[in-house]
């Protein structure tokens, strides 16, 4: 392991010199309920368990194949693993493999897993994407008229999966679109139906609100924001903001909402707030390569960084950006009907910036406001539900929904 420091930045790496790991292609990260970090690189697994790694191969595991695409671990610390041929859940040293010829999965190519809210496991493949009960059942969706219940997707190569905590099942494809599953209804975004600025999404996730977020490779960052039907589409790309490719590779979402993006050759990106944008490279970190391609959150508030040949970082952000255990504002609202408009009050005496959206997800009012106060006018708007948000200089202040008669 490497350690290197610098600008209040904490980074450790791992890689085949520091850690032993069994190659330096990172592919696939996801942390376990006791804090273990698991590593899918292109020759192995691996897992950290905060002092020494273990590695896992063909040879040595019960692992289909040593090329690992995707990973995500079960709230029983069970870890499903997707390989270039086939899927393998690992747990308590109890190793079970899934592919065509043994189960219903529909490809053994699995690129992209996500633990399904109501229970089982999101499966996607290169052709096609399965529910699994973890015992016997598995339900196949793809675009052709055996999908399951008859909801055909727009493509079968999925490329990622986020899961929402009512269920509702985001799906990036490659080349065919951004799609929307529930019990009984498939709703499709693309390019030339809605005007979508990428096809493909290889990264989603999901912020606090339930708004998605799309990490493109052509594309760059998109933002769905209010209902996933007919909610408002945003895109942040290099004319508009100041991230620093649009080729996107991957994305999560923190307990603050901050977005961590994963650039294809501008290594890492969070963005924070409305408009603050920080990348990461490896002229101004200890970041081993600018190529990320998978990312994941561990227990303690750190991000973890797989790269293409670099082996895999983690940085402690959460120091170097804002404590995410420093205590949070209250912040207090109130509406002036006969004024219209929203007053707030914080707590937090430094300067913050305030934002008022709709249930659509448009801003109708941005601004800054020098002091623990704001006015916000709404004189030309509808009634209706607003959200107002706030950010100071150390993070989030809170969010409060408003009423507007």
């Amino acid at each position: 392991m490497c350690q290197v420091s610098g600008r209040s930045q904490t980074w450790q790496v791992f890689d085949m010199n520091t850690a032993g790991l069994p190659n330096n292609t990172v592919k696939a990260l996801a942390c376990a309920p006791n804090g273990d970090m698991w590593v899918g690189t292109e020759y192995g697994l691996c897992r950290y368990d905060g002092s020494s790694w273990q590695v896992f191969q063909t040879g040595s595991s019960g692992l289909p194949d040593n090329d690992v695409r995707s990973l995500t671990v079960d709230d029983t610390g069970a870890v499903w693993i997707g390989t270039v041929n086939g899927l393998a859940r690992y747990h308590l040293g109890n190793w079970q493999t899934y592919a065509t010829g043994n189960s219903g999965i529909p490809e053994n190519y699995v690129r992209s897993l996500a633990e399904a809210t109501q229970g089982g496991l999101w499966v996607g493949t290169v052709n096609g994407l399965a529910w699994f009960d973890g015992d016997t059942t598995w339900h196949v969706y793809n675009d052709g008229p055996t999908s399951h219940g008859g909801q055909q997707l727009p493509g079968n190569n999925i490329a990622s999966l986020c899961s929402r905590s009512d269920g509702l099942l985001c799906i990036g494809t490659l080349n065919a679109g951004f799609t929307y599953l529930t019990d009984t209804s498939v709703t499709v975004y693309t390019t030339f139906q809605n005007g979508l600025p990428d096809n493909t999404a290889l990264g989603v996730g999901v912020d606090s609100q339930g708004w998605r977020w799309l990490a493109c490779p052509a594309g760059a960052l998109l933002h769905h924001a209010g209902d996933f039907i007919g909610g408002a589409w945003y895109q942040y790309s290099t004319l508009n903001s100041m991230l620093p490719s649009n080729s996107l590779t991957a994305i999560v979402v923190d307990g603050w909402d901050r977005k961590l993006i994963g650039n294809q050759i501008s290594g890492l990106t969070i963005f924070q707030g409305f408009s603050t944008f920080t990348t990461y490279n490896t002229l101004n970190s200890g970041l081993p390569s600018n190529e990320v391609m998978s990312l994941a959150l561990d227990l303690s508030g750190g991000v973890w960084v797989g790269t293409s040949n670099g082996g895999v970082a983690r940085f402690a952000y959460a120091t170097s950006l804002a404590d995410p255990e420093a205590p949070v504002s209250p912040l207090t609202a109130w509406v002036d009907v006969e004024a219209r408009a929203f007053d707030l009050r914080w707590e937090e005496g430094s300067h913050a910036e305030v934002e008022l959206v709709d249930m659509a997800g448009r801003v109708v009012w941005s601004g800054r406001s020098p002091g623990p106060t704001c006015r916000i006018p709404v004189a030309g708007e509808s009634s209706g539900v607003y959200v107002a948000r706030v950010l100071g200089a150390q993070g989030p202040i809170g969010a409060v929904r408003l009423v507007l008669p």
